[in-house]
């Protein structure tokens, strides 16, 4: 099994990790000014929102961006932002986000099978509820960005081509500390699908040359639907929901995401999946 570097001194990195600086930098002082309007940053949520920013700018300036990753990251979040607002039942809110999700997967310049970019709507629309799920249910203590960079280093450690997912990877680690240690945001409900927007189309464009590391990179939202499924993340010490989660992003990274069939990396991904709902939905509550 190869080992794991990360190239710090690679220019996408060093691009990541300026605009995702310059992203934080935002987001304190926007999370000030809500503060000073007496709206609590936690639930505002922009860390998700400047995450698919940052990470659109970072990687427009190493390789460019497709018109539809960004009309449609834009679009999913609008969608979502809308839906929220409006308090419309979980399928309206899961539609909202379809339009903008068809335009990254159809019109995203993702190369590969038509699966790909099936699988690449899916998660958006799916996975970005899930994030948004445990990301709310998780925001007191700031966790649902931490969870979320350790779901891009998944990503990171799965795909055998790295360029877009390390502008990530730079990205995710200031933007980060948003949520943990200083829990000043959380993903939000508009800024999680949009981030699992990126993060999956960069899954696919990566993955390309080993088809079954992008089943493994979307495998890597670990925790996020296991927690959602189970609903316990708001009940247990942040210790072992991080801890959880690393578990999760490890064995889709690095066993399923290594697989050499597609069918075999399903499999891992579902068993893992599966196995974590029936631990974690019996696991003992924090007092």
């Amino acid at each position: 099994m190869p080992g794991i570097t990360i190239p710090i001194d690679r220019t996408e990195m060093l691009t990541g990790l300026a605009v995702g600086t310059v992203a934080l930098a935002i987001g304190l002082l926007a999370s000030i000014g809500a503060r000073a309007l007496a709206r609590p940053a936690l639930t505002w949520g922009s860390a998700g929102l400047l995450f698919a920013a940052a990470a659109l700018v970072g990687l427009d300036l190493t390789h460019g961006v497709p018109g539809g990753l960004v009309g449609g990251t834009a679009l999913v979040a609008v969608g979502a932002g809308i839906a929220v607002a409006a308090r419309v039942p979980l399928a309206a809110r899961l539609a909202a986000v379809g339009p903008g999700a068809w335009l990254v997967a159809a019109h995203g310049a993702i190369p590969g099978e038509r699966w790909v970019r099936v699988l690449v709507f899916v998660t958006i629309v799916a996975g970005g509820a899930l994030v948004a799920d445990v990301d709310r249910r998780t925001a007191r203590r700031g966790l649902g960005p931490l969870l979320f960079a350790v779901s891009v280093g998944g990503v990171y450690a799965t795909v055998p081509d790295t360029e877009q997912v390390l502008v990530l990877l730079g990205v995710a680690a200031p933007v980060a500390l948003l949520g943990w240690p200083l829990r000043r945001a959380g993903l939000g409900p508009a800024g999680s699908p949009a981030a699992v927007a990126v993060l999956a189309w960069s899954a696919a464009v990566g993955g390309v040359g080993r088809p079954s590391s992008i089943v493994g990179a979307v495998g890597c939202l670990g925790l996020f639907v296991v927690g959602a499924v189970t609903r316990r993340a708001v009940r247990t010490s942040a210790p072992a929901v991080v801890a959880a989660h690393a578990l999760l992003v490890l064995v889709s990274a690095r066993v399923a995401g290594l697989r050499s069939t597609v069918r075999a990396a399903v499999a891992v991904v579902l068993l893992e999946l599966v196995v974590g709902v029936a631990v974690w939905g019996t696991a003992r509550r924090r007092p």
